[in-house]
């Protein structure tokens, strides 16, 4: 038995709460092309949509991070906190435990655009990008490999995704909580799964296969 192999069965006899939100996305993500929304896709100056035209159901939804914010950044913190707890540890010192509500957030173009190009680097961390173009999702042993090798990656991508969709300022990325960047992402992977078919589709039409 090989080293990652030894290392996945111990992940996942332990049930390794970073590797099970590693492999919950790369299903969820799969789980997505299933959606008939239509998705824009340029390929040598012509547009092809992919998916059924008749859905265009505008979504919004409401998402709610956590920050933690310290008690001299306080005054830079630009959202409304709809719950706030003062804390203290010898690790942060003292700081803000601040909840934000982002009600009836829906895609813009602009923010559209700019989480298409996160899923393209999300990609391939999840799946195996073939020379045809096309994409076959890992095995667990391969989505493994790429937790050992990629989990840092992977982070700033859920990161980034988040931030970008709800608009948080850079200044305030690194103070989100994980545990609701991750629940916001898959949330935001269910209500707009066509980002990711759209993802798909770029790396395709990279070969020709968009027709």
């Amino acid at each position: 038995m090989s080293k990652d192999l030894e290392l996945f069965e111990e992940l996942r006899n332990k049930e390794d709460e970073g590797f099970k939100a590693f492999k919950e996305v790369a299903e969820a993500s799969e789980k997505a092309q299933e959606i008939a929304t239509p998705v824009a896709v340029v390929a040598d100056d012509k547009v092809a949509v992919l998916g059924d035209v008749s859905k265009t159901e505008k979504v919004t939804d409401d998402y709610q991070i956590t920050f933690m914010i310290p008690e001299d950044q306080v005054k830079k913190f630009s959202f409304e906190p709809t719950e706030a707890k003062k804390e203290e540890n010898t690790v942060y010192g003292k700081y803000f435990k601040l909840t934000v509500d982002f009600k009836g957030k829906t895609l813009t173009p602009r923010i559209q655009t700019r989480m298409q190009s996160t899923a393209m680097r999300l990609k391939p961390l999840i799946n195996e990008l073939l020379p045809d173009g096309k994409i076959k999702p890992f095995s667990e042993e391969q989505l493994l490999h790429s937790y050992m090798y990629n989990f840092q990656e992977f982070d700033q991508i859920l990161y980034t995704f988040v931030a970008d969709f709800l608009n948080i300022p850079e200044e305030f990325i690194e103070a989100m909580y994980p545990d609701t960047v991750f629940v916001a992402f898959m949330q935001i992977l269910v209500n707009h799964g066509d980002l990711f078919k759209a993802a798909d589709a770029n790396f395709e039409q990279r070969t020709g296969q968009v027709s």
